[in-house]
């Protein structure tokens, strides 16, 4: 695993259902893993495929809920079946000693750039630079606390 191990947060900014697109995860899946190590074969087709016999679970959210995770936790979204969007902000947390001048430089060049980390679909940037706060420009690393 990665040291340190990265905390991922998603904060529900609209209420979101059960069938709305939400958070799902493998609760306790950490004390599988070993087991799960073991089983899993080096040529599995994808990470997801060798998941199948856990059971994800859906976590609805209500407006401002937090959900904090130990990013090794197999997670992420459900399909969407409702006529509903979900707004959510995902956030990822590492301890700061760990972020060097080109991690903050390149953190900062996506923000500027409206450049997402990792890009579910190409066309999904250049909306231009959003205003930040005084508060966020500290959180980005623009701005020194």
């Amino acid at each position: 695993p990665p040291d340190p191990i990265p905390l991922q947060g998603l904060i529900a900014l609209t209420d979101t259902a059960y069938g709305q697109g939400g958070f799902q995860c493998v609760p306790g899946f950490h004390k599988k893993f070993e087991v799960w190590k073991k089983q899993k074969s080096i040529n599995s087709h994808s990470f997801r495929n060798s998941l199948k016999e856990y059971k994800a679970t859906q976590i609805a959210m209500k407006t401002g809920d937090l959900i904090i995770w130990n990013a090794l936790l197999p997670h992420g979204n459900c399909k969407n079946l409702s006529n509903m969007p979900r707004i959510a902000q995902l956030v990822t947390m590492y301890p700061c000693k760990i972020y060097d001048n080109s991690i903050l430089n390149k953190r900062i060049e996506m923000y500027r750039n409206s450049t997402p980390s990792n890009p579910v679909n190409p066309y999904e940037s250049n909306w231009g630079e959003p205003n930040l706060s005084s508060l966020g420009e500290r959180l980005l690393g623009i701005s020194k606390w």
